[in-house]
C-alpha cells in the first residue's frame, strides 16, 4: 500500500478538523518539522501549550517554558491520527524518532511495531477510537 500521507499538506487535507485554526490558536499549536513516513503511516510532531495565566479579565499569557511536543502517528489502516508519545523538549523527539527506525536492544521490534501494539490493544480493550486532543 503506497503511503499517501507523505507530506504535511496531505495529512493536513485529509484530517481538516485535526488542522482547525481555532483549536490551534486555542493551544498555541505548532507543527514541528520532523515527520517520519512509513509504509503504513506517517510519524509527525506538533506542539502546544496547555497550561497559560490569567492576565486580566479577558487576557490570558502562554509561557513557551510550558510547550510540550506531541509525536502523532497518521495511519493508512485507519485513517485516524493517534497521540502515541509527549515529550518536554524536541531533542527527546528526535531521540525518539532515531528508535522508530533503528533497533536499540535485545529484542527485535521498533518502537513504531510498539506504538501499532499499543492502539490495537487500547482498541480492543475499550472500543478505543483515535484521541484527537490538540
Amino acid at each position: 500500500m503506497k503511503n499517501e500521507f507523505n507530506t504535511i499538506g496531505k495529512i493536513k487535507r485529509n484530517f481538516p478538523l485535526f488542522f482547525n485554526k481555532d483549536v490551534i490558536e486555542g493551544f498555541k499549536s505548532k507543527i514541528e518539522k520532523p515527520f517520519k513516513v512509513l509504509d503504513t503511516g506517517t510519524y509527525f510532531v506538533t506542539s502546544e501549550i496547555y497550561t497559560s495565566k490569567r492576565i486580566n479579565e479577558h487576557e490570558r499569557i502562554y509561557l513557551e517554558k510550558d510547550r510540550v511536543f506531541n509525536i502523532r502517528y497518521a495511519s493508512l489502516k485507519d485513517n485516524q491520527i493517534y497521540k502515541t508519545k509527549q515529550f518536554k523538549t524536541m531533542n527527546e523527539v528526535l531521540i525518539y524518532f532515531d528508535k522508530l527506525k533503528f533497533n536499540n536492544g535485545g529484542f527485535m521490534i521498533s518502537q513504531h511495531e510498539a506504538n501499532l501494539s499499543k492502539i490495537n490493544i487500547l482498541k480492543k480493550r475499550e472500543n478505543y477510537k483515535t484521541t484527537i486532543d490538540i
